[in-house]
Parts: C-alpha cells; structure tokens; sequence
C-alpha cells in the first residue's frame, strides 16, 4: 500500500471553480482585455480595503511593477529582508538596483527599523519589507523610517493575504504592496498576483505600462512607454473571483490549523508575535512553523516526515547564503535569519488538511524530535 501523501499547501477548489473556468473558455474571453479581469480588481479592492489595484501573472511581477513605477534603476540601493523567498529580491536585480541585506526580527522574522536603519545611505531609495507565512513585520515603525528618510516602501505581502496590523490589512501601509496568488496560497489563481497601491492615478499609470503601455491615438494602436506584459489574463482571474468570494472560509481554515498546531506544540509553536512600536497584529498563517527543540535533529525529522508521506519544509534559507545572492557585495551578518532558519520548519497547512492527517503530522513529529 502506498503512504498516504500529506502536502505542504495544496489549493482548496471546488465545482464552482470549475465553473468559472468552464464558463471563461467557452465565453472566448482569455486575455488580459477580459472583463474578469478588471471584475477581479475592482472585487479584491472593494472586499480587502485596499485603494487601487493592478493583477499581474504572479507575485513577482507585483514587485518588479512597483520599482519600476518607483524610477529604481542602475545606481540605486534596495534594502531587503535577509530571510524571505527569493522573488523579494530577483525583481531588483530586473531594474538594475543594488539588494542589500538586513537583519531580521527573531519575533516576527521579518524587517524593523533597528535593522535598516544603519544600512541607510545616499543611495537607498527604498525598502522592501516581507510579511513572511502570514506573519506581519514591524510596518508601522518601517513606515515611519521610510517617511523620515524619504524612501519608498513596498510591501512583500505574498504570503500574508488577509493579515492585519491594527485593523488595517498588510500591504496598505507602504507606497505599493504586492500580493502572490501561486498554486501554493490560500487564495489562489493557480499562478497570479495583485499590486495595491494608494494613488488611484499612479496605478490607472501601472496598468496601462503592464499592457505593453498601449494607446489608441486617431484610432491607430500606438504606445505611451516601454511597456511591459504582466497583467493577468482571463482565467486565472475568473478563478481568483470565486476564490476571492470563498476567503473568509479559506482565511479561517488556515488559522484553525495554525490553533490545532499551537495546542499541540504549545511554546514550540510560533504564533503571534508580541506588538512592537504600538503595532497589534492579526497573522494569516499561510504555512503553520515550528521552532524545533533540537535544532541539530531537522534534516533527520524531515527525512521521517517524508518517509510517512507528510511534506514539511525548512524555513528559508537567508537569501546572503543561497549561490544566486551569496557573492553580494555586503559586510554586514545576518546571525538572526540563520539563527531562525536552522531553527524552525514549516508543517503541512493547506485548506484541504483533515483533522485526521493533522494528527498523524502531530504524533509522527512527537515520535521524532
């Protein structure tokens, strides 16, 4: 008999996903002209309390729209969290910007003014601020960094749909969030993405430069700039509306999974972090994380883990260690993401968890550590 497969995060769909995508192929509305398309923006605006929006073809590309709307180019300094996934950082590669890394907080694993703050110099003109596994990193006190220095803030909220730091959702603090809806996601388009942004102008700007910067002068097709062709197309926005309408329920399984966990592990469990600079927050828990108690036996719980079929992963490995970033020219260390990084693992999380595989992913890391 084969082991039963427990995924890491799987996407939760249903027949009325299906339905939409059925119904937007045979409509012959595929592209990014769809008017689904502008459906879902005007929805995930109106329904998460967001300003203005723009869809991309995935998180990424939310990212590399705001620097580039932000006039980042060759020259300029990026800073950016030393422990996030690595498309935080690709897009400032892409404008041609220099990623410099900072130090992370041990409670919420992501960026604080203590730490950016000596990285500031002449040449900095922005901070990319992640909000990793749906926890939310000190952005009240990165905005008021940000303001003081007269640097853009972007905020990396891929993993942190639904968020909250005191009443207001991740991703409308800085100049631009940016949100990812991969396969993997708690709301997902199967591969897609948001930009929010808090000047309506700006992003009506953006969505014409993610469409190839297109106009029509005298009737005749010509273009503004040199564009870009990122926005999402028809059908991953068909299912994103269904998925959209679906969050709360999708939101609210994610966290019930993350409390079944934190009953489980008590301390070992990271939950919500303490409040910092006045700052209350409401985490997502896209993926569920356990600080383990014997470091040094991770690889070996992993390997059991995948034995009994039950995908966990390490956290991510701080972005100054990977081969791509490891040859960045930066003194400063980053002892807390790798202190966190050879601490903690991530647990199965996905919508479609049932209380008897969350069980088996308890007793096998019980039996293990």
């Amino acid at each position: 008999m084969p082991v039963e497969r427990i995924p890491l995060s799987e996407p939760w769909l249903t027949h009325a996903e299906q339905s939409a995508v059925a119904e937007t192929i045979a409509s012959g509305w595929l592209s990014t002209a769809a008017p689904m398309v502008d459906e879902f923006e005007t929805a995930f605006v109106k329904q998460l309390g967001f300003n203005a929006s723009v869809s991309t073809n995935c998180g990424t590309s939310a990212i590399w729209m705001a620097l580039a709307a932000s006039g980042i180019q060759t020259g300029d300094e990026v800073i950016v969290p030393a422990l996030s996934f690595v498309a935080t950082v690709n897009p400032v590669r892409y404008v041609g910007a220099t990623p410099v890394f900072a130090d992370v907080h041990e409670e919420t694993f992501g960026l604080c003014p203590e730490t950016v703050e000596p990285l500031i110099t002449p040449k900095t003109k922005a901070i990319i601020a992640t909000h990793l596994y749906g926890f939310a990193c000190d952005v009240v006190g990165l905005r008021a960094l940000a303001d003081a220095h007269n640097l853009i803030l972007i905020e990396d909220a891929a993993e942190a749909l639904g968020t909250k730091v005191n009443g207001k959702p991740v991703g409308s603090f800085g100049r631009f969030g940016a949100f990812s809806f991969n396969g993997n996601k708690t709301l997902t388009t199967g591969s897609g993405g948001m930009l929010v942004g808090q000047n309506a102008d700006e992003m009506a700007t953006i969505k014409r430069l993610a469409t190839q910067a297109k106009i029509f002068t005298n009737g005749e097709l010509d273009h503004f700039d040199v564009g870009y062709n990122t926005r999402m197309s028809a059908i991953p926005a068909s299912l994103g509306l269904v998925q959209l309408a679906r969050f709360p329920e999708l939101l609210a399984k994610r966290i019930a999974i993350a409390t079944t966990y934190e009953q489980a592990f008590e301390s070992w469990f990271r939950g919500c972090p303490p409040p910092q600079n006045g700052m209350i927050q409401v985490p997502s828990y896209w993926l569920s994380t356990l600080r383990l108690p014997h470091p040094e036996k991770r690889l070996a719980l992993l390997a059991q883990l995948g034995e009994a079929g039950i995908e966990a992963r390490p956290i991510f490995k701080p972005l100054p260690l990977t081969q791509a970033y490891a040859t960045t020219n930066q003194s400063n260390s980053v002892p807390v993401a790798e202190k966190l990084w050879r601490e903690h693992i991530n647990l199965p999380s996905s919508g479609t968890l049932t209380e008897e595989q969350q069980i088996k992913v308890i007793d096998t890391i019980k039996q293990n550590w």
